[in-house]
C-alpha cells in the first residue's frame, strides 16, 4: 500500500504487486527490527550486493548490520522479513 501510494505522489502510473518469490521481484525490502524485540519496526530497500539503503536516514549499510524481522503478530498478513514487489504498469 505505501509503494502504490509513493508512485501516485510521483506521478506514475501502474501499481506494485507483491510477490512471494523475490527472484522475480522488481524491488525487495527489508522488514527489521531496530529495538531487539523480533518484532517489525522499520522498512528499507535492498540495493543488491548484500546492501541496503534507508530512505529515512539516507544511509547505505550492509544488511548483515541489522537484525531483520524473526516475530509476528498473528494479524500480520506476511510473516516474511523479505517483501518482493512487482511493477505493473497501469
Amino acid at each position: 500500500k505505501a509503494a502504490n501510494t509513493m508512485l501516485k505522489a510521483a506521478g506514475l502510473d501502474g501499481s506494485f504487486v507483491f510477490t512471494t518469490d523475490t527472484s522475480k521481484a522488481d524491488v525487495v525490502i527489508y522488514s527489521i527490527d531496530k529495538s531487539g524485540n523480533g518484532y517489525h519496526d522499520h522498512f528499507v530497500n535492498d540495493i543488491g550486493g548484500g546492501k541496503y539503503y534507508d530512505p529515512w536516514s539516507k544511509e547505505i549499510k550492509n544488511i548483515s548490520e541489522v537484525n531483520l524481522t524473526s516475530k509476528w503478530d498473528d494479524s500480520d498478513c506476511v510473516k516474511s522479513p523479505y517483501r518482493g514487489l512487482t511493477y505493473k504498469s497501469a
